[in-house]
């Protein structure tokens, strides 16, 4: 049987919140996302370059300072050690960034229900169109 990514979320989500005590999540209830349900979500993302500027600047020091230690290493008899620096810790360090850009990402995105009502009716007054500035 294969499963969808729809019903693997909702499986992911019910345990969760079987055991909410552990994780201090309290009372919270799962939506119904069935294809059955007419319910129409709205999915915003609130992320913004000051959420991660500091992972940013974080990994730019990394990076620096393997440099750095690679200019130290490089001579003549160590330019493989040099080399296998900055290697290993560009290797080491690209999942952790990855990591804490796709949590943060994950972090500011809003699903949210739309009313049935206010469907047809787009509201202006919720969210402004990009505009480009000179």
């Amino acid at each position: 049987m294969i499963l969808t990514y729809i019903e693997i979320f909702k499986k992911t989500l019910s345990i969760i919140l079987n055991h909410a005590s552990i994780f201090n999540l309290g009372s919270i209830r799962l939506p119904d996302f069935s294809m059955n349900n007419k319910q129409k979500y709205r999915v915003v993302c609130t992320l913004s370059f000051g959420d991660i500027y500091a992972q940013i600047m974080i990994w730019l020091i990394v990076i620096f300072i393997s440099l750095a230690s690679a200019v130290a290493l490089w001579s003549s008899s160590r330019q493989i050690y040099a080399l296998a620096t900055v290697g290993l810790v560009l290797v080491l360090s690209l999942p952790f960034l990855l990591f804490a850009f796709v949590t943060t990402l994950l972090n500011h995105i809003e699903v949210t229900p739309i009313e049935v009502a206010s469907s047809p009716s787009r509201s202006s007054a919720t969210q402004q169109p990009a505009q480009a500035t000179s």
